[in-house]
């Protein structure tokens, strides 16, 4: 099966392989096969292949850890999810507790794709974690629920203080929604 023999390639390659390979691997065995939706299934939980920057795919053991470290991550992401549960939060805010000499070896998408391995927290898509059974809200989402919450006109500052509560935010997160 298609899906089995790239899942298969990726892990065999000594590095992660980007998309555009995946769909010359899967156009090079499956060509009447739309390789867009193998890559779309290599983000289905349980493939052991995940997002290790954009566009690009792996396994856990593309991620250059040794067992001492690789263990050291993991307690930090487990207590971060733990400390953190009842929101959602991104990979980035736990990128920064990690020691600096790991800095090179781990950013946000592997940092997510070793948390999903070790089923730490719920995955609720790009980086994003929250708590069981929830599914990834906008910041726009939240930012209305927030204003018909509280049945009045706010101060940008204050209702980017109340979304921050459920969820990282950065500034460039912020768009007007076009007429």
């Amino acid at each position: 099966p298609p899906l089995q023999t790239t899942i298969l390639a990726i892990k065999e390659s000594p590095v992660p392989l980007a998309s555009t390979q995946i769909f010359n691997l899967v156009n090079k065995f499956a060509p009447n096969l739309n390789a867009k939706g193998i890559v779309g299934r290599l983000h289905e939980e349980g493939t052991g292949i995940y997002p290790l920057s954009h566009g690009t795919f792996g396994s856990i053991d593309h991620i250059k850890l040794n067992d001492k470290d690789y263990h050291k991550v993991i307690i930090i992401c487990e207590k971060f999810a733990l400390d953190n549960s009842e929101k959602q939060f991104h990979t980035r805010s736990i990128i920064k507790l990690i020691p600096k000499y790991l800095s090179e070896t781990l950013d946000e998408f592997k940092l997510s794709a070793l948390m999903r391995h070790n089923n730490i927290s719920n995955y609720i898509g790009r980086n994003m974690f929250g708590a069981k059974d929830e599914t990834r809200r906008t910041v726009r989402e939240i930012a209305i629920s927030i204003l018909e919450k509280n049945n009045e006109l706010m101060f940008q500052t204050d209702l980017l203080t109340e979304i921050r509560k459920e969820r990282e935010l950065i500034h460039e997160q912020i768009f007007e929604k076009p007429p």
